[in-house]
């Protein structure tokens, strides 16, 4: 994707507010605990949620909104460019669902964009490049642990060809990552259906038949318990 491109600095870029905001999460004393993780709420996107140009919001750990409010940085958006720069470096993904909001962990970064100038979806391919990623990893693996902060991501560089280009190379990509995520979603109903499955006949006792069947010490009558072949 390189080709002919210029190379600018993410700081440059934000220099003239084709990127107009980057921030992390929470740090110290204010960044959720375990013990704060609730069933239903606000996601607390993690390094390891990020997968394929994507969030896993089903896979997202959740905090309350008021915890999440009483917080000072981490708010992330409908629109914006997520980065993992802390212990996990180079995931990317783009965030399409947010309501309103979903918080960061320190270990991943937002980029906001003007996408009259720099467009988001394009961002993402910039960031998952062969090119940067060498460039960020080489700069993380400077420490005892792979950490690339947000000062140290302002002087690394992106390729970053004119704003209709940019539209014409995220299109012909996001096809392709469109297809990926469908048929990773396909699989994932799938998998969800014979566990399902799996449950309803042998843990529920609800196969087929069922109930023409006496159940005799748990196990149905003509069944018998056997040990796996190793």
């Amino acid at each position: 994707m390189k080709g002919k491109f210029p190379l600018m600095d993410i700081g440059a870029l934000e220099d003239i507010s084709a990127i107009t905001e980057i921030q992390d999460g929470n740090h110290g004393e204010r960044h959720p605990k375990v013990a704060d993780y609730i069933e239903d709420g606000i996601p607390f996107v993690m390094a390891n949620n990020l997968n394929n140009g994507f969030v896993d919001l089903n896979g997202c750990s959740r905090i309350s909104e008021d915890q999440a409010r009483s917080l000072r940085i981490g708010f992330s958006i409908c629109g914006d460019v997520l980065l993992t720069h802390k212990g996990t470096l180079g995931n990317i993904a783009l965030v399409t669902e947010a309501d309103p909001f979903v918080m960061l962990t320190p270990q991943v970064t937002y980029y906001r964009t003007d996408n009259s100038r720099l467009l988001n979806r394009f961002l993402v391919y910039a960031l998952r490049e062969p090119g940067f990623q060498a460039r960020m990893h080489s700069v993380g693996a400077q420490g005892t642990r792979p950490y690339v902060g947000i000062t140290a991501q302002r002087k690394l560089q992106i390729i970053f060809p004119p704003r209709d280009i940019q539209g014409r190379i995220a299109d012909i990509l996001s096809a392709y990552d469109d297809l990926i995520e469908n048929n990773r979603r396909r699989m994932a109903l799938l998998d969800e259906a014979a566990q399902q499955t799996y449950r309803e006949w042998f843990v529920r006792l609800r196969f087929p038949g069922h109930e023409h069947v006496k159940i005799k010490r748990c196990v149905p009558e003509g069944w018998e318990r056997k040990s796996l072949a190793s």
